[in-house]
């Protein structure tokens, strides 16, 4: 299994896009994309452009849906934006399509980050560690994410993700192996699960 930090080489693009704060310019032709719209809006929120980002995530939703991608940026906007119980509202929405289907916990993350709730924002990020978010990728490089560099909590988690994560399970399955055992078993699934899904178009 790849560790985290293996995959930052597919990002470079994203990464730079980021950094540069021309977004606006790189989105070009997909402009209309959902992912699009999510880096656009970060791009906002870090020039405290609120309004605009706001705005720009209520369409993204009218027209992609209710993904929680988006509601996690919009809540996250909401509380930098002072829109405290608008940012409340959608964590608890987010809550509940998670207990119906997976939402990666650093989008539950993000958004607490939003309402400056240190505290629980470590603790779903410390889930998405343990499993294996795609979007762990962003945390040591995400803007949004700068307040809480000077936590240690924060040095601690990137220092582990950027080390490998033991694989677990694979001492049982040599030893099912070894007795000829695993030939009609299904192999180990792959920890984690994907962070976001975004739609064509």
């Amino acid at each position: 299994m790849k560790k985290i930090s293996t995959i930052r080489d597919r990002t470079d693009q994203r990464v730079h896009m980021w950094n540069a704060r021309r977004i606006e310019e790189e989105v070009g032709a997909c402009s209309d994309r959902a992912i699009a719209k999510w880096f656009l809006a970060g791009a906002y929120l870090e020039q405290s452009r609120h309004d605009e980002a706001l705005s720009l995530l209520r369409k993204a939703i009218d027209r992609h849906g209710r993904l929680p991608s988006l509601l996690s940026q919009l809540a996250m906007v909401s509380g930098r934006a002072g829109r405290r119980q608008d940012a409340v509202r959608l964590i608890d929405e987010l809550l509940a399509i998670s207990r119906r289907e997976y939402v990666s916990p650093a989008l539950l993350a993000m958004a607490l980050v939003g309402l400056g709730d240190r505290d629980r924002a470590f603790a779903w990020f410390e889930r998405a560690y343990e499993e294996r978010s795609n979007l762990m990728i962003y945390f040591t490089i995400h803007p949004s994410l700068d307040p809480l560099r000077n936590d240690p909590r924060y040095a601690d988690l990137a220092a582990r993700i950027r080390r490998p994560h033991k694989l677990r399970g694979i001492p049982r399955l040599l030893r099912r192996r070894r007795r000829g055992r695993s030939r009609h078993r299904r192999p180990l699934r792959q920890q984690g699960a994907p962070g976001m899904h975004f739609p064509a178009a």
